[in-house]
């Protein structure tokens, strides 16, 4: 068990960087620019594909974006329902 933590902690990390290069911080719009180019995230917002293929904005910073269109706060993953996030360990 122990060898598998270190590259689920990898996919975790992968999936928080994913997120992250989702958008870039627009400082003359105050605003994540996602990478669509056309959609905006507030500033403590993170951009998400959604499972149509658009665009949304999870309302934590740093979050990671969920199957279902929900998404966790960082320090977070999405759990085995949709609705449900658990701490990273």
């Amino acid at each position: 068990a122990a060898s598998m933590r270190y590259p689920i902690r990898f996919l975790l990390s992968m999936l928080l960087l994913a997120a992250v290069v989702l958008s870039e911080y627009d400082s003359s719009i105050g605003a994540n620019v996602c990478q669509d180019g056309d959609w905006q995230c507030d500033v403590d917002a993170t951009c998400c594909v959604k499972q149509d293929g658009s665009t949304g904005c999870c309302p934590f910073t740093l979050g990671t974006c969920c199957p279902g269109d929900t998404c966790c706060p960082a320090g977070f993953k999405c759990g085995s329902e949709t609705v449900d996030c658990q701490r990273i360990q």
